[in-house]
């Protein structure tokens, strides 16, 4: 072999070597690439800015509270979206979750119903004209519990359409179920939050005089009826801690439901357990 053909053979090595070093270089930053992308949060949010009052003192006390980083942990820990979905807050409409932008939207005056809904109740309980910094207090964790549930209902639709999760029956019954499995399998004082998304709905009932056709035939249960199946749960997942939520019933009855709410809360926690340990 004379020297031009050794000078050319190592400059083809050299530039295949180069082209393998190239090729790794390229591998490794998509594989990094990919791994940073997965470590990015899956639920994000947002808020309208607006020059209303309220919507700021709104943003102000939403921000304040635990529910934003409670649902972001729940997304990081326990569930996995297949796809990020992002919460705008101070929307026209909602609440609600839009599949086509996997968007959910949570208008600003449904914060500020929440609030005047627990301080209208309180003041209907007690019969006190003016609400204590204490009374205040109370209200203001009973819109976050029910702001939570809220919240987790519409990422519960989120990740049935995201997910591919194939439901029998009501989607919204299932996005209940999900935000209530979530609260009371994985958060320390999840019970009580639920106790107040639940206390809404018996709230929400009240307002309702009368029925008629749609209300059946709504994609929602009636909120009597969210209000009593929440109570289930709630027992099902602590009978001895709730041995009293069912007083009011005759015995024989009170009997069969805590066992069924049992049983229910069991097959509802174990079904949404087995989507959330698959992904």
């Amino acid at each position: 072999m004379n020297f031009s053909t050794s000078i050319h053979n190592r400059k083809k090595l050299n530039s295949y070597c180069l082209m393998f070093l190239l090729l790794l270089v390229c591998l490794i930053s998509l594989f990094s690439n990919r791994g940073m992308s997965n470590e990015l949060p899956t639920i994000r949010y947002a808020f309208i800015p607006s020059l209303d009052e309220l919507d700021q003192q709104t943003i102000q006390e939403i921000r304040q509270t635990d529910t934003l980083n409670t649902v972001q942990e729940l997304s990081d820990s326990v569930f996995n979206l297949a796809e990020p979905v992002n919460i705008v807050f101070g929307t026209e409409d909602g609440p609600l979750y839009d599949p086509e932008s996997d968007q959910i939207e949570i208008p600003y005056h449904f914060w500020r119903e929440m609030i005047d809904n627990f301080s209208a109740d309180f003041h209907d309980n007690t019969e006190q004209a003016k609400l204590s910094q204490e009374d205040s207090q109370y209200v203001y964790q009973a819109a976050e519990g029910a702001l939570l549930h809220t919240l987790l209902h519409e990422v519960g639709h989120a990740y049935i359409a995201l997910n591919q999760v194939p439901i029998v029956g009501k989607e919204e019954d299932a996005a209940d179920s999900f935000a209530n499995v979530l609260m009371l399998n994985y958060l320390e004082d999840g019970d009580s939050q639920a106790i107040h998304a639940a206390t809404l709905f018996a709230i929400e009932d009240k307002q309702i005089d009368s029925f008629d056709d749609l209300d059946f035939i709504d994609e929602h249960s009636l909120d009597i009826q969210r209000y009593y199946y929440s109570l289930c749960l709630i027992y099902g997942s602590d009978p001895e801690q709730y041995q009293t939520l069912f007083q009011d019933l005759e015995s024989e009855v009170k009997t069969e439901r805590e066992e069924i709410c049992i049983e229910e809360f069991d097959r509802v926690t174990a079904s949404w357990t087995s989507y959330f340990k698959n992904g």
